[in-house]
């Protein structure tokens, strides 16, 4: 049993751990190169969080002038417009937008895996808080901690604004997969290693992660083959080009409501309300540590911390609207909401949960 360190319990009290990042992800190609070896070591890096009371936005300054009549906040996505994480950001924005009663403009920066537009936003010289990005943890990571990235900014350059969705990840096969259940897929795997295909949204990316530790839990090595977004990820599967997918409820949803991807075990601790008797796999009788996605807000470092506390209220009244909250249900997503300081506290922890499990990949592409 690896250890279970990190996480959201010593982030946000009462709080389960949670995580992180599929939404969409990753820039490798299309299928696929050498299987991935599961790493024995690494700590978790995702978890469904347990319904806690929320936590509590700070109260804005007077003083401010944010947000001005006329002007424009941009929301940038930094992944392919109709993808998972974009509809779910598109849903928060036109929330966010009444809110502050100012137009919230959605633009979609793909590429690299979020870092070139991570880029862009760490860059700037005089934020003024009418910028902010949609990161996808622990995926939004990995941009700046994975060496071979190059990147140019780190944490310190960055702002968390606040957390707003946790969306759980899940393993799904072909409608008509002879793998009905969690441990006809496991038992698949392990009389064949490294020959069921299962899709991911990108090498390192949140599905990857997801992948990782459901192999390191269970005992067994998959072939995973990386998509460039999780559209792709839910047409692999749904048309049988591979034999399964880890992904997040969100992203194949639609998937899922078709009937075209069977569920065979939630990576959470208890049943999700969207799948009606879809097992867990600790259900099934494997630990498996619960791992979701998380989305949230950043913004550059520097950003007015007055102006931080504005938004950071604003989210979190978006996501109470009744729209919001009957459209991101409809998603299959569970509504998270952290203040900028749980979510930096949250952020910083995820740092040294990401980082071993970085290395490891390193070590198995030699």
């Amino acid at each position: 049993m690896k250890p279970r360190c990190v996480l959201f319990v010593a982030v946000v009290g009462a709080l389960s751990l949670v995580l992180t990042s599929c939404a969409q992800a990753g820039s490798a190609p299309t299928p696929t190169q050498a299987p991935v070896v599961p790493t024995k070591s690494a700590a978790p890096v995702a978890s469904t969080p347990a319904p806690v009371p929320p936590t509590k936005a700070p109260e804005p300054s007077k003083a401010t002038s944010f947000p001005e009549k006329g002007k424009i906040l941009t929301m940038v996505v930094p992944f392919e417009a109709g993808g998972g994480a974009d509809s779910k950001g598109r849903i928060i924005a036109e929330s966010l937008e009444k809110e502050l009663g100012i137009q919230v403009q959605v633009v979609n920066k793909p590429g690299a895996s979020s870092q070139a537009a991570m880029t862009e936003l760490a860059r700037q010289t005089k934020p003024d808080g009418y910028t902010i990005l949609l990161a996808s943890i622990p995926m939004s990571i990995t941009a700046y901690l994975d060496p071979e990235r190059k990147a140019q900014f780190g944490l310190k350059d960055l702002q968390m604004v606040a957390a707003m969705v946790s969306d759980p990840f899940l393993a799904g096969v072909p409608a008509d997969s002879p793998f009905k259940t969690a441990k006809d897929l496991v038992d698949a795997a392990k009389a064949k290693p490294e020959t069921i295909k299962v899709a991911i949204t990108g090498l390192l990316g949140g599905s990857h992660l997801a992948l990782l530790e459901l192999e390191s839990a269970v005992g067994v090595k998959f072939l995973p083959v990386p998509f460039n977004d999780a559209a792709k990820v839910g047409i692999a599967v749904a048309g049988g080009h591979v034999d399964a997918t880890v992904a997040c409820i969100g992203d194949i949803q639609t998937h899922l409501k078709s009937g075209a991807v069977r569920p065979v075990g939630l990576m959470q601790k208890t049943e999700n309300k969207n799948l009606p008797g879809v097992k867990t796999f600790e259900s099934s009788g494997y630990k498996v540590f619960p791992m979701a996605a998380v989305l949230g807000a950043i913004a550059p470092a520097s950003t007015p911390k007055d102006v931080v506390d504005i938004l950071d209220n604003a989210i979190k009244k978006s996501l109470e609207s009744p729209d919001a909250v009957k459209r991101l249900d409809g998603l299959g997503v569970e509504r998270l909401y952290m203040s900028s300081t749980d979510f930096a506290d949250f952020w910083k922890g995820m740092d040294s949960t990401v980082k071993p499990l970085i290395e490891q990949q390193r070590q198995n592409t030699k």
